[in-house]
């Protein structure tokens, strides 16, 4: 509506015939709170936008007068002509598109005016001219520095609707300053007088935003509708049955809307609400208003709505008295900023949308808040001043840097992130192939080991004492859950005398985040919850230490492992051997299948302890029954360049003299170290390629080859040098020492933390000798493996993967590999998991190197014919008859293949040929259509 320029004095309207203006009508509504009287809120009201009005904030709304009009009552504001925020966002719906660092820099500016704004109305009392009186009135003192002289054109006039509206200041008026203060909050979380009261808005959301357009894309932000919320917590803090309301918003609540009704509401409550608009923003600006929209469908699959919200989950929880309900910030929000920090090219780097995204997880949308039936936690929810100097400090950044503002990234090419629901349905449908490693502890080696007096007192335990600080000496370990929650900059300060602050910084130095937080997990410590270990956290044995208190749920461990030349080194093989002997009847051999098994051609005799002699021996190699007595380990091991690397190899001229016997002083050491370890298993037979087969153009490569699916499935086991890069480098070798942080505690078990070393991944799946082509069948064919890895050894069988540190590993991908019965895991499954599969395996193969890249058809030979007996099928060249038209659906790995596969040029010598319409007949990496599993 427009106000007649005759009836107002406050504004300059320029020749103006009027002022447009707002009016609010407040109307009494039976029924919707019974404590509600539309006098009193109006008056509430009007004393609130008195006091505010004082602040002159230029982003709090400008009330311009408050009048009657019979039992009607009216408060008047200025006119937004932009609109709300939410009006704004959808007028403005493919802003993403034409998104530039100017309009990111004004967006910084109206963020930072809001929480200035918010600031401000939280201190109200303490600077305004009626806060101070009413202070005064109570004997407080304030300097005058903090007040400020309030410029106010608030007129409040009482109007009879026959009577002409006077709408400047009344003094008959029947509401005067002061006479019927709407209810505030004291705030004992801020360095203010306890009986200082401080205003908080209550209802912050995207429509008590208003536009007001200027010469700006984005216009000036003001935050309106100062008096409704106020209006319903004064009708909570004065009964004790809490109702609903219809003023407020829940999904822009702050958790303690319900998990503390019978508590004060803090100033922090519209910092979570800021929060919330903040991360709506950061999404309509970067996806525009279909990511909103996105954003907003997660709500309906929400199951609770009394409970839940977009933002927020509360459950209700057991205590001492009852229960309670506890609430956590909402997996779908965290989906959003992790998806936006991880995936958009926006938040890939230091930027202001990667800051502010930050600011929102780690500072706004967080649930703890300081109360006075609840000490401070760690960490909690920001307060508005700590906000506005973060958005303060971000929009300063972007002053000097226009690629901290906005990247130029083509928005168009970037897609909205992935719903949460649909995520985890992704995530479900992977999961039998998932790369995701499950940690648990290894007890029952653990106990084994603790009882070898060896391990009482390693001397590698004594090297990890270090200093620490008293912060750490009262962390409590013994759960699982949350042990530190803490900023980064003082876990950085307290490093430099603290060894294991120190720790906790190594693992959050290289992430932007301000707050840091540690978690106990299965298997160790990790930044997140249920995350994979980062470090690890070990006991001593209870007869290794006298103590009055033992911390059972901390595993019994090896801060650094056992030297090499220790007993316990290869104790702990021997132990991963024998418990899979024992318990593990899937990992042996089935002598059912006798009619595939054979014996290798030849074999190595190592001997024994007291007969250290070595020939090549060979073997019936027909006689299945004698496997059993024939008990022999297989070598996987790298060659190496033969310029850096001795290849002591058998041949048509030497076989005679390798069965007269061997010097074992002659031997690289690679091989010296295999047949260390076969002695020290018990184990007399050693197979290793380069002696047991002929080499040369003359030798039986060729027929040998065929076999290799024999050899390693009949191996007693197979050890893995992973470690070693040639023959000559050997594997047995030292490994580095990790550091160990030793808290010692009075009356306590010892404590070790230390960085984590239980890599399966990184040092076998994708280490180097994995690297090469041969090897894969290798690992798939093993019943079981040992390998020696450069931090330290792994043991994986049927049942998992085995540490040399006391952890058992899973992992649904490599089990696949690691399957004692390759390749059972996956026959058990459906059609579209023996798909999965092949393919699986065949993309994973492409990859490898070869020496000699023409071995690429032979050196899957093996696992292609255990496959197709698997399948009952026939098939070769990497197609089966039963799958024949998906296995003809490879194409070229775009992302790793060159832009043409280059054809094989296979010996004229081979015996077979290689189809054309194989990928066995090409170099380079491939991958497969991706089509529906029921096609």
């Amino acid at each position: 509506m427009k106000l007649h320029a005759a009836h107002q004095d406050g504004y300059d309207l320029n020749g103006a015939d009027g002022l447009h203006v707002a009016l609010k009508e407040l109307k009494n509504a039976p029924g919707e709170e019974i404590d509600y009287d539309v006098e009193r809120a109006w008056k509430q009201e009007i004393d609130a936008l008195e006091e505010i009005s004082e602040l002159g904030d230029d982003h709090l709304i400008n009330p311009i007068a408050a009048f009657k009009w019979g039992q009607t009552h009216y408060i008047m504001f200025e006119w937004a002509n932009g609109g709300t925020l939410r009006h704004f966002w959808d007028r403005n719906s493919n802003v993403h598109l034409y998104l530039d660092g100017e309009r990111v820099r004004e967006f910084l500016k109206q963020l930072e005016g809001l929480a200035g704004a918010l600031q401000k109305l939280h201190g109200t009392n303490s600077q305004t001219a009626t806060g101070l009186r009413e202070a005064a009135m109570k004997g407080s003192t304030f300097s005058s520095s903090g007040h400020r002289l309030s410029n106010s054109k608030f007129s409040i006039s009482k109007a009879d609707k026959h009577q002409n509206h006077s709408l400047k200041t009344d003094p008959e008026n029947d509401v005067s300053p002061g006479a019927a203060h709407m209810p505030v909050i004291n705030t004992p979380d801020e360095d203010r007088d306890g009986d200082v009261k401080h205003w908080r808005h209550g209802d912050i959301k995207p429509e008590n935003i208003l536009i007001f357009r200027d010469k700006s894309w984005l216009g000036k932000m003001k935050i309106a509708d100062l008096g409704l919320a106020k209006q319903h917590q004064f009708a909570t803090e004065f009964r004790h049955q809490v109702t609903s309301t219809k003023h407020t918003t829940l999904h822009y609540e702050a958790p303690e809307a319900i998990t503390n009704m019978k508590e004060p509401r803090s100033r922090r409550y519209d910092v979570w609400s800021m929060g919330c608009i903040i991360l709506e923003s950061i999404i309509w600006l970067l996806y525009g208003s279909n990511g909103l929209d996105e954003f907003y469908r997660e709500n309906n699959r929400l199951k609770d709505h009394s409970r839940q919200t977009l933002y927020f989950t509360a459950k209700s929880q057991p205590t001492e008295s009852g229960s309670e309900l506890v609430a956590h910030v909402s997996d779908v929000a965290l989906h959003w900023i992790r998806e936006m920090l991880e995936r958009d090219p926006e938040c890939q780097r230091y930027t202001a949308f990667r800051q502010l995204l930050e600011l929102v997880r780690d500072r706004l949308l967080v649930v703890p808040i300081p109360s006075k039936s609840k000490p401070a936690e760690n960490l909690h929810r920001a307060t508005s001043s700590e906000l506005y100097k973060e958005v303060e400090n971000i929009r300063k950044t972007a002053e000097g840097d226009e690629d901290y503002l906005f990247t130029g990234t083509d928005r168009r090419n970037v897609k909205v992130p992935l719903p949460f629901h649909a995520s985890n349905e992704i995530s479900r449908k992977k999961e039998a192939l998932d790369n995701t490693w499950e940690v648990s502890n290894d007890t029952v080696i653990a106990s084994r080991i603790a009882e070898n007096k060896e391990f009482i007192y390693p001397r590698s335990l004594e090297r990890g004492t270090s200093l620490t600080c008293e912060h750490c000496l009262e962390l409590r370990f013994d759960n699982i859950g949350l042990v530190l929650r803490e900023e980064v900059r003082l876990l950085q300060s307290r490093a430099k005398s603290c060894g294991l602050c120190e720790l906790f910084h190594s693992i959050w130095s290289s992430s932007n985040t301000h707050i840091a937080e540690i978690w106990r997990v299965n298997g160790g410590l990790s930044k997140h919850q249920g995350g994979s270990p980062e470090l690890c956290i070990y006991r001593t044995p209870p007869n290794a230490v006298e103590s009055n208190v033992t911390e059972e749920d901390i595993p019994i461990g090896q801060p650094n492992l056992a030297d090499i030349s220790s007993p316990i080194y290869f104790d702990i093989i021997r132990q991963w051997v024998n418990d899979c002997d024992t318990n593990h009847l899937g990992c042996h051999i089935d002598m059912k299948e006798s009619p595939t098994l054979r014996l290798p051609t030849r074999l190595i005799d190592v001997g024994d302890q007291h007969s250290p002699n070595i020939r090549l021996l060979e073997t019936e190699s027909s006689q299945g029954d004698q496997i059993l007595q024939f008990r022999y380990i297989a070598l996987s091991h790298p060659w190496g360049d033969t310029t850096k690397h001795h290849h002591y190899l058998t041949t048509r001229q030497n076989i005679h003299s390798h069965k007269a016997g061997i010097d074992e002083d002659l031997l690289p050491k690679t091989l010296r170290d295999a047949i260390q370890v076969t002695r020290e298993l018990g184990v007399r037979y050693l197979w290793v390629d380069s002696l047991c087969i002929i080499q040369g153009e003359d030798g039986d490569f060729n027929e040998e080859a065929v076999h290799m699916e024999t050899v390693f499935s009949t191996a007693y086991c197979v050890i893995a040098a992973t470690r070693a890069r040639g023959s000559s480098s050997g594997f047995l070798d030292a490994r580095l020492e990790r550091k160990v942080v030793k808290l010692e505690r009075s009356g306590r078990t010892p404590i070790y933390v230390c960085e984590s070393i239980d890599n399966f991944q990184q040092e076998v799946i994708d280490g180097p000798l994995n690297k090469r082509g041969w090897v894969l069948q290798e690992r798939a064919l093993a019943r079981r493996t040992i390998y020696f890895a450069e931090k330290q050894n792994y043991w994986e069988c049927g049942e998992g993967v085995r540490c040399e540190t006391f952890t058992r590993m899973k992992n649904n991908q490599a089990a696949l590999l690691g399957d004692s019965k390759f390749p059972k895991v996956a026959t058990d499954s459906s059609k579209g998991g023996r798909i999965r599969l092949y393919e699986l395996l065949y993309k994973q193969y492409s990859r490898l190197q070869f020496t000699r890249i023409y071995d690429r058809p032979l050196a899957i030979a093996g696992l292609e014919q255990r496959l197709i007996r698997a399948f009952d099928t026939q098939g070769g060249y990497g197609v089966f008859t039963r799958y024949f038209g998906r296995g003809l659906l490879w194409q070229r790995d775009v992302t790793m293949a060159p832009q043409v596969m280059k054809p094989i040029q296979f010996p004229k010598s081979q015996k077979y040929q290689v189809p054309s319409w194989s990928w066995m007949a090409y170099e380079g990496a491939i991958s497969f259509m991706d089509l529906p599993l029921t096609k």
